[in-house]
């Protein structure tokens, strides 16, 4: 049928140009989901298909992230047993490390020559993977390298990352992070700056949940 024929070309792309710069640096599939698990934080390459999909057309883009594991636990009390780009604590499509463009690649059952086109689209990806995509992951290795960059996003990274987008979530990130690395007053002054936000109306429904997070460390560290 014509949807197992996308299926089988698109999973052919992903074997022969995605899987094999990232099977190189110790990447392992689960799913949809690639991942190399590091001592403190995780690199994640998941690949997401078009809603929008149909028996005609199958689109997908590929999302990078950031996942903690710890901070993950210390925000919801527990950690999923197989993470995927939501639980991230960074994510964004791969396509906007080249240009601010959400890039998506579509494959037809009209194709005049499919593997022509497989062939395009697979390179296409590998470039920008290879790049721009491991680059951007390989910045990130322990909590201290994501703490640092949360404190020096740019407009340009609010602009490209799909979350966090909001102030709130950044610094309540950042919070987290000072608290992993035991610098429990940073922690806490950050948490302090999320209130605030969520305060001005800058955030939409997490209010209890913010305010939840800041007592719980924050009162945990006055009593230390």
């Amino acid at each position: 049928m014509a949807a197992d024929s996308l299926t089988l070309r698109l999973r052919r792309i992903l074997t022969s140009y995605i899987e094999p710069p990232l099977k190189s640096l110790g990447f392992r599939r689960r799913g949809a989901n690639y991942f190399r698990q590091l001592s403190e934080i995780w690199w994640l390459v998941s690949v997401q298909r078009s809603r929008w999909n149909t028996k005609e057309e199958l689109s997908f883009t590929l999302n990078i992230g950031i996942y903690v594991p710890q901070a993950t636990a210390v925000l919801y009390g527990n950690q999923p047993k197989h993470p995927g780009i939501a639980d991230c604590i960074l994510h964004l499509r791969l396509g906007y490390l080249q240009h601010p463009v959400d890039c998506w690649w579509t494959l037809c059952v009209a194709d005049a020559v499919p593997a022509a086109v497989d062939e395009a689209v697979g390179q296409e990806i590998q470039e920008l993977l290879v790049n721009h995509g491991l680059p951007f992951l390989e910045r990130f290795h322990t909590h201290r390298d994501v703490l640092g960059y949360f404190k020096e996003l740019s407009a340009y990274d609010l602009r490209i990352l799909t979350f966090p987008k909001s102030a709130v979530w950044i610094f309540v990130n950042m919070g987290v992070l000072h608290w992993l690395l035991g610098e429990y007053d940073l922690c806490c002054r950050s948490l302090t700056q999320a209130l605030n936000e969520v305060q001005r109306g800058r955030a939409y429904g997490i209010q209890d949940f913010v305010e939840s997070v800041f007592y719980r460390l924050c009162k945990e560290y006055e009593q230390k």
